[in-house]
């Protein structure tokens, strides 16, 4: 997001065609696997983890793995070279992450059979979610980003200091990977309870799922209701995007905030 922005363009010198185009090829990909990953979490019981427990146990290394490099390129790496090096570990985490939230999502309302049991539940998690991302946004902000200063160098902001990444994104994917690892392991005792699929325990594809998840596909494409949604959907996502990218840019440029700053504005916006 902002972050990843802020560190291609002004500290690895990338070009926002570039950073731009490496997100928008990394969605359009993750609009084909989503679904077909999905499929897979609701239809495939594994005799262990059961449904979608594998994806909430091993796509959170994956996911980890991916912050760390997208925010480790060699030194070394320009131009097209560098574009690669984003664009790849782009790709890999939009594939990962989509599937291990539908999984763990999915997982609350088998576990809680009353409705409004189940709503309460949903809306203190995602009212944690939000107080996590932007608490631990917002000490990052006014502790590592803070330092200006590295190497006798001293920057316009802790913001452009690429030190100061080098400690911010590996404490940010150990946070991640623990969190989601501890969800994994808790939501493990409920394996022997979650429904059974009507597929069984099979473990590939046949041709004839394959056939039917094209065909539910196709029909969802001329169910013209759908269009609506998916335009809204995608224009609050254009906006919310360059939204999140002009109010940093804005706060750093025109205002020339401090990180501490911007820690209390996150806060703020809670």
């Amino acid at each position: 997001g902002q972050l990843g922005i802020n560190y291609y363009v002004y500290i690895r010198g990338l070009s926002p065609q570039l950073t731009g185009t490496a997100s928008l090829v990394a969605l359009f990909i993750t609009a084909v696997t989503t679904p077909i990953l999905g499929m897979v979490a609701d239809k495939y019981r594994l005799p262990v983890f059961g449904r979608r427990h594998l994806f909430l146990f091993f796509l959170p290394p994956l996911i980890a793995l991916s912050l760390l490099m997208l925010f480790s390129p060699p030194a070394g790496l320009t131009g097209n070279a560098l574009f690669g090096w984003l664009l790849g570990w782009m790709i890999l985490m939009k594939v990962v992450t989509p599937p291990f939230l539908n999984a763990y999502l999915a997982i609350g309302p088998e576990i809680i059979p009353k409705y409004h049991d189940r709503n309460i539940l949903m809306s203190l998690n995602h009212l944690v979610e939000i107080f996590a991302g932007v608490g631990l946004l917002a000490i990052l902000y006014a502790t590592v980003f803070a330092v200006k200063e590295h190497d006798g160098v001293k920057y316009p902001s802790g913001l452009y200091n690429p030190h100061n990444y080098t400690v911010a994104i590996p404490i940010s994917a150990t946070v991640l990977f623990v969190c989601c690892e501890a969800c994994a392991i808790y939501l493990f005792r409920f394996v022997p309870h979650l429904r059974s699929s009507k597929v069984g325990e099979k473990k590939a594809f046949t041709k004839t799922e394959l056939g039917e998840f094209l065909s539910t596909l196709k029909a969802i494409l001329r169910f013209r209701p759908f269009w609506p949604l998916f335009i809204a959907s995608a224009v609050q996502g254009i906006f919310g995007g360059l939204g999140e990218i002009i109010s940093l840019l804005t706060a750093l440029w025109f205002w020339q905030l401090k990180p501490t700053s911007l820690a209390v504005l996150q806060l703020t916006w809670v």
